[in-house]
């Protein structure tokens, strides 16, 4: 009988670990996204517009929780500031940019570098921004290069 109550009790161990992990502390400090954004010679690139944004899960989509921009300034720099709560059920935050009439660059005519790595991204990049980074200050500085196409 001990037996079979232990084993009964296994089953709801991944229910446990999961219910433990919802109740991960969030940070009361805001999540600040910037960087600077330039061209493939170094110059400052203005009217970038970048998103920050955070989604939880719906079913088998997903449902925006907020959403915040703000376009690149003269000196190419940009600055993003949320408060991600718990309350938000927010499950994932993401950086990304948004074409728009008026963007600087034709589609396909550029690639785009992120400088912490100086890594090509594809055209249309979607920064994964992990929760240990929630609460602090992140830099992300973003080279468009003129494709080879």
């Amino acid at each position: 009988m001990k037996r079979r109550k232990f084993l009964s009790s296994l089953g709801l161990l991944p229910a446990l670990l999961q219910a433990a992990s919802c109740n991960k502390r969030f940070p009361d400090a805001a999540t600040i996204i910037k960087g600077r954004i330039t061209d493939g010679q170094g110059n400052p690139v203005e009217g970038i517009r970048m998103v920050m944004m955070g989604t939880k899960p719906l079913s088998l989509s997903e449902i925006e929780t907020f959403k915040v921009s703000a376009d690149s300034d003269h000196n190419g720099e940009y600055l993003l500031s949320h408060v991600i709560t718990k309350g938000s059920k927010t499950r994932r935050v993401d950086l990304f940019y948004e074409f728009y009439a008026g963007f600087p660059f034709a589609p396909g005519s550029f690639e785009i570098y992120m400088d912490e790595y100086d890594t090509r991204l594809t055209e249309a990049p979607d920064f994964f921004i992990h929760s240990n980074r929630y609460g602090k200050t992140n830099i992300f500085n973003l080279q468009f290069r003129k494709s080879d196409n």
